[in-house]
């Protein structure tokens, strides 16, 4: 407890309380970026208004200004741009995130993206192409390469899809882990009611 002396004018004391309380609020705001990523995660869990979700974003600009490269708060921003239909931002940033993830889900994202929003251009094949590269190397896990790597096939209109599908089902039947449902909708679903379903909701990676 900090004592004032009694001959401290009134307007004095509201003064240096005012500075106290400051420090004190000072002290406790967020420095890191994963701290501000959080704080935008509760924002969006609240009401899931519109103010909420402008909110989040603003709270993961603060983030991205203290780490550039924090992946977690770019892949929260593209997720947020597309849903307020911003997106040829969420383009912009998704070229970014993948730069810095280097992770193939987050080039296959991209890539989606780039067919949601320049529909006018021809289907970014390459894109595609080089998005399984990605899954067949030695260095991908084979857990990652499943839902994902099947929309890769299916995007890049690879003939080996229908065979990666049969083996996905017959692991899916042993170890009843992936729901078949959605491996059948991959199968039969058009390219653009894939594209439009995973960049509104995310990858399928993320739905399991």
């Amino acid at each position: 407890m900090i004592s004032l002396p009694r001959t401290i004018p009134g307007i004095a004391v509201v003064v240096m309380l005012a500075i106290l309380v400051a420090c004190t609020e000072g002290s406790e705001s967020p420095t890191t970026a994963d701290e501000l990523h959080e704080r935008a995660q509760s924002a969006l869990g609240r009401s899931g208004t519109a103010q909420d979700h402008q909110r989040a974003l603003e709270l993961l600009d603060e983030a991205l200004r203290i780490d550039s490269n924090h992946v977690p708060s770019l892949r929260s921003q593209v997720r947020l741009l597309v849903r307020a239909g911003r997106d040829r931002e969420a383009l912009g940033r998704a070229r970014r995130l993948a730069e810095v993830s280097g992770q193939a889900s987050d080039q296959l994202y991209r890539c989606m993206l780039i067919e949601r929003v320049e529909r006018e251009n021809p289907v970014p094949l390459s894109c595609y192409h080089d998005v399984v590269e990605r899954y067949e190397t030695p260095e991908t896990p084979q857990i990652e390469r499943d839902l994902n790597y099947l929309v890769a096939l299916k995007l890049a209109d690879s003939p080996r899809l229908s065979d990666q599908l049969e083996q996905h089902k017959a692991r899916s039947a042993a170890s009843k882990e992936d729901p078949n449902w959605l491996t059948d909708w991959i199968a039969n679903s058009s390219r653009k009611e894939i594209v439009d379903q995973f960049t509104r909701i995310g990858s399928p990676a993320e739905q399991q």
